[in-house]
């Protein structure tokens, strides 16, 4: 159940009944189940302070001003959903291995739709005049730049564990394995012929086979 639906009043259930308001909630939704969650606490849920209505007015007026561009916007976070979900339900979830290769994709995903959202911020946010549309785009090219794409990236690559995991431990009683750390691999720049060549550290290392 969305979070938003515990805003909804107590007597929901009956002002719903007394009023048909089914009928007006199915219609603004048109067969969109979250549209119709928001309605309903929309049309269910007390406004009395004049500023946040005024607020949400400009706002409505920029939705209908422009509509396909707010369509867009929400087609984006309706996808994201959606792809999620289905990354979900693979059979490979349920492995350790399945899990970290499915997050990394699913966080792929959403890098490719938080950039088709900064590029909505960047070509639509002008014809935008209210101040809750006017701090969305805002904060969008302020937070999405290409620093933080390339930060984000940098980290799904090692995630992909191309070279292994590298990881420390310690010696508890019985020699049984204790404080395991996963430890950030060093970059190797060398060419894998310097590498097959290389000298091995001189240590013990342990190398578990798939």
């Amino acid at each position: 159940m969305p979070i938003w639906v515990e805003l909804l009043p107590w007597n929901e259930k009956a002002l719903t009944q007394d009023l048909g308001l089914d009928i007006l909630f199915n219609a603004m939704a048109a067969g969109d189940e979250l549209l119709f969650d928001v309605a309903r606490v929309a049309v269910l849920s007390s406004l009395t302070d004049a500023d946040t209505i005024l607020y949400r007015q400009h706002i409505l007026s920029d939705c209908l001003k422009n509509a396909p561009i707010v369509r867009d916007m929400y087609q984006i976070a309706i996808e994201a959903i959606g792809e999620e979900r289905k990354n979900y339900l693979g059979y490979f979830s349920r492995y350790p291995s399945g899990i970290v290769h499915r997050s990394v994709e699913v966080l792929q995903m959403f890098m490719a739709m938080l950039r088709r959202l900064r590029r909505i911020s960047e070509q639509e946010a002008e014809k935008f005049e209210s101040e809750g549309f006017t701090r969305l785009y805002a904060m969008l090219r302020q937070e999405l730049t290409d620093e933080y794409f390339a930060r984000i990236e940098d980290h799904l690559t090692q995630l992909e564990f191309r070279y292994g995991v590298l990881i420390s431990a310690e010696l508890g009683k019985g020699n049984k394995g204790r404080n395991y750390v996963l430890r950030k691999p060093h970059k190797d720049k060398r060419s894998w012929t310097a590498r097959l060549f290389a000298q091995r550290p001189p240590a013990y290392t342990f190398r578990a086979r798939n």
